[in-house]
């Protein structure tokens, strides 16, 4: 046999020296101050990356993501047992009320390690881990032994680094938050951290989707985040295109940074796309990170506009846009002036106990493909939606309560599902209205704003701050169609029937076992029922009945039963 071939050993020498000679010759970084901020793989190395957000997930799951991060590596190791036991709280039941301002701290988001020039970047991935694992600990606690109920938040750490990395090169955090309810996509701590970070940075809340709201609407919220001492700027990605006259608003944009007076003041205007760049031109004086270029951070929950809002201020469709919460997978920065720098973050899922997990599906923030329990969240836009609004944008005509019910009670989930399953034509192999098809459809209307509902802020009441449209059409079940009903109100036999039949007292049917048929009349006496039985038990059928015609053909129940059937 002949010698070995030795072609790939100069290969397989140049991957050895290339696994074992990386920490030699580190690269040295002109500008120690950047280091683990700038160059940490970001850009275009992270849009090759396959980045999923989390949310959810199953036990298994997350007790295989909590190891990972904790750099735990398993081994079979026999005859070594050990019983672990479980941890004894001595924390008594109280109420949300009294536990809610005492582990208020604990609802952070992650905070970034601190770091040194001296510090390697696996010496940082790893201190990003632990304190990544600590903080997720804290809220465990608080979920277990606490007894909260906290909603999903985001378990992927690569999103947090993303967040971190806006945070450290924006000069202007811009955190975006939806017009309807902007409570619930502001994070009060996200503004503490950003200050945390640095003090000459700036915090604002740009209201997107703002033209959902009227002018009285805007006002109360201007009105409230001034008292709170909150920068407030008004937008719609989709209506910033619409050329608006000048108004003394411009006039108190072009001179904001002579007056510092009103800096924190806020209007109830609409920012146009060039009234939003002069804005964040001349908002930030302080120190920049960057020198001689201003950098604008855009920051929030998913779904709420940052992408629809970068490219509308840059003319031209730079960030994709999708329905689905998550699209933006990785931090990309963009060159809007000379002077002015971009940065869109993806959307984050903070950790709260201050909402349901039904919010956060009709508010966008979860996907809605993926709820795994429809139920919940269409009860809950059946409540907010009143019943002729939802009658009258699709057509539909929902079943009254009943008489032993409140009368003004909201529809239920399988009433409306029902209502707009079979007439959207959506229906199941048999025959049944398809509600989780129907569900998803519902859920992105009211997303999208077709259903609108919007909430007020603390201390205006809700019913005169959003008011709905008065009833178009009136719409009955008696004039519907008897399939549409039955698909509506179900197949039981309501108290309706019931009563109708127990004191219809003159209804008489006869039966008969036979070829003959007896002719069913109503309103006759038990005396009468009983001649006509006898009157014709005794003639011979066959004396009645046409050779040609048989009148006694048995039917198909689909053509006997039409009426009750649903296709």
């Amino acid at each position: 046999m002949g010698k070995k071939n030795n072609v790939n050993a100069t290969l397989g020498r140049a991957l050895i020296k290339d696994r074992f000679s990386k920490g030699r010759n580190r690269r040295q970084h002109a500008d120690p101050s950047m280091l683990h901020t700038t160059d940490l793989n970001d850009g275009y190395d992270w849009g090759r990356l396959n980045l999923k957000s989390v949310t959810e997930e199953s036990s298994f799951q997350e007790f295989l993501s909590t190891a990972e991060l904790a750099g735990t590596e398993f081994e079979a190791e026999k005859l070594n047992v050990k019983f672990v036991k479980p941890t004894a709280t001595d924390i008594v039941s109280r109420s949300h009320g009294e536990i809610e301002p005492k582990h208020r701290e604990m609802m952070k988001i992650p905070r970034r390690p601190r770091w040194t020039q001296e510090t390697t970047a696996s010496e940082l991935q790893n201190l990003e881990r632990e304190g990544f694992l600590e903080w997720r600990r804290g809220l465990a606690v608080l979920q277990e032994v606490e007894g909260f109920l906290l909603t999903p938040y985001e378990k992927n750490l690569e999103f947090w680094r993303q967040l971190w990395r806006v945070i450290e090169r924006s000069d202007v955090v811009i955190q975006i938050v939806d017009a309807r309810n902007p409570l619930m996509f502001r994070c009060t701590d996200l503004e503490k951290y950003v200050k945390e970070v640095d003090e000459n940075k700036e915090n604002v809340l740009l209201i997107n989707k703002a033209d959902f709201l009227s002018e009285e609407q805007r006002q109360a919220w201007a009105d409230y985040f001034t008292k709170e001492n909150v920068k407030v700027v008004f937008y719609s990605a989709i209506a910033s295109e619409d050329d608006e006259p000048e108004t003394d608003v411009d006039k108190q944009i072009e001179r904001i940074s002579l007056d510092d007076s009103d800096r924190l003041k806020n209007w109830s205007k609409i920012y146009t796309q060039e009234e939003l760049i002069r804005f964040f031109r001349t908002f930030h004086q302080a120190p920049r990170v960057t020198e001689n270029k201003t950098t604008v951070g855009l920051v929030g929950y998913p779904n709420v506009g940052k992408s629809s809002t970068v490219n509308s201020l840059l003319n031209a469709k730079k960030v994709a846009v999708s329905a689905t919460p998550g699209k933006t997978k990785h931090f990309q920065t963009f060159n809007l002036d000379e002077d002015l720098i971009l940065c869109d973050c993806p959307g984050l899922v903070m950790p709260s106990f201050v909402s349901t997990k039904s919010d956060m599906i009709i508010n966008g923030i979860l996907p809605i493909d993926q709820m795994k329990d429809h139920v919940p969240p269409i009860n809950l836009v059946a409540s907010l939606i009143p019943r002729h609004v939802l009658e009258d944008t699709y057509g539909l005509i929902l079943p009254k309560p009943k008489e032993s019910e409140d009368p003004n009670r909201a529809p239920t989930s399988e009433e409306l599902l029902n209502a707009f399953g079979f007439n959207r034509g959506f229906m199941t192999q048999n025959g049944q209205p398809d509600n989780p098809r129907s569900a998803r459809y519902i859920l992105k209307d009211f997303v999208a704003g077709k259903l609108l509902y919007c909430h007020a802020p603390p201390g205006v009441e809700q019913g005169g701050y959003h008011t709905f449209p008065e009833r178009k059409r009136v719409r009955n079940l008696e004039n519907a169609d008897k399939r549409y009903v039955r698909a509506v109100t179900g197949v039981g036999p309501t108290t309706e029937d019931v009563d109708r039949v127990f004191f219809d007292k003159n209804r008489s049917l006869v039966h008969e076992r036979g070829t003959k048929k007896v002719l069913m009349t109503s309103n006759l006496t038990d005396g009468d029922a009983l001649a006509m039985v006898q009157n014709h038990s005794g003639e011979k059928p066959w004396k009645q009945i046409n050779k040609h015609k048989n009148k006694n053909k048995r039917e198909k129940l689909r053509r006997v039963y039409r009426e009750q059937e649903i296709y």
